[in-house]
């Protein structure tokens, strides 16, 4: 499967996503790290949470990288090149691909569904499948069902 594809001049990113069962958490609960996360919605997504919203820990991944959340993952996918030794914040907040997202987001998407998301910053279409079952976690069940898991357990 080619992961990258140009359709009439957009240039469309695939992989696959799945749900880390252990995370879940308002927004507002990130503390420190709050500011860094909103900033890397907003630069890739360009999306901002509202302070109750929950967070859900994902596992994105590609034929080119095995975890998006490690830096400069996303630019391999679009050929761009990267430095790994710039320790600048603007450096670091495009090598880490969010690897947190709303639930807004991924409500209501089943195992087999796909998440289709503009990245803002380099102008591409991203279409992400929801498959659970085909990597790590595929014990606590389908997409679904581990969405269902991780927001019921960690807000009851």
């Amino acid at each position: 499967m080619e992961n990258t594809e140009k359709t009439a001049n957009t240039v469309v990113i695939k992989a696959d996503i799945f749900i880390v069962p252990n995370e879940a958490m308002d927004f507002q609960d990130f503390g420190h790290n709050k500011e860094w996360l909103a900033e890397k919605l907003k630069k890739h997504l360009g999306i901002m949470p509202s302070e109750d919203e929950k967070l859900v820990q994902v596992w994105i991944t590609s034929e080119k990288s095995d975890n998006w959340d490690h830096p400069g993952s996303l630019q391999e996918e679009l050929g761009i090149e990267y430095n790994l030794l710039d320790d600048s914040r603007e450096n670091r907040l495009m090598g880490y691909f969010p690897s947190r997202l709303p639930e807004s987001i991924l409500s209501g998407k089943r195992e087999g569904d796909i998440i289709r998301l503009r990245h803002k910053t380099y102008d591409v279409d991203i279409e992400l499948t929801c498959k659970q079952q085909e990597y790590r976690y595929r014990n606590f069940g389908a997409f679904e069902e581990v969405l269902k898991y991780v927001l019921e357990v960690a807000f009851e």
